[in-house]
């Protein structure tokens, strides 16, 4: 079996496991991409290996925590914990460092409910968000009836989108939040 990696975090998985054990993102095998990744735009400091996301957290050869060129010269920790926060039409989404939330119109189902009550087009159950210890943020649809979409560019079932701050988030047809990632003021 081929060796399993965290797109997310870059941690390896043990053999045969869906799930990283570090952030609980979905394993791949080495070299699969989930969605669209923007072009490399730096290089490992450490090894010199080219990072093909620049959301990676760590290298993806030798395994060293990365920062961004604006993180270094602003002079902040690239693996600080940071903050998902979502400001939908309908009010607003917060959800910590190792959280999670669910979205969709269900209060059995999902805590954020009464934000999207009004929103007949968000299905009962729609998409699950989640933020490793890391920071890294990411997006799942649950299999919605009018999409989740990411920048414009629509989610497939199941499979986890990488969330980076300033991204468009989009439910449905019009229920849209601006990705905000900061870093974690409550610990």
């Amino acid at each position: 079996m081929a060796d399993l990696i965290c797109p997310f975090c870059g941690n390896l998985g043990p053999e045969g496991a869906p799930l990283c054990p570090a952030c609980g993102g979905p394993l791949l095998a080495a070299g699969t991409q989930v969605g669209p990744l923007p072009a490399a735009r730096d290089s490992c400091p450490e090894c010199g290996a080219e990072i093909p996301d620049p959301g990676n957290l760590v290298c993806v050869e030798c395994l060293k925590p990365l920062t961004r060129p604006q993180d270094r010269a602003a002079g902040t920790r690239r693996d600080a914990p940071r903050t998902l926060l979502l400001e939908f039409p309908g009010g607003r989404v917060t959800v910590p460092p190792g959280g999670s939330a669910v979205l969709g119109r269900d209060p059995a189902i999902s805590d954020y409910a009464r934000v999207f009550q009004r929103f007949e087009n968000v299905s009962r159950l729609h998409a699950t968000l989640r933020v490793d210890h890391g920071g890294s943020a990411w997006v799942r649809d649950e299999g919605s009836t009018n999409g989740t979409f990411v920048n414009g560019v629509p989610a497939v079932t199941g499979e986890a989108i990488s969330l980076h701050d300033g991204d468009l988030l989009r439910l449905a047809a019009d229920v849209e939040a601006r990705v905000r990632l900061g870093e974690d003021t409550h610990g």
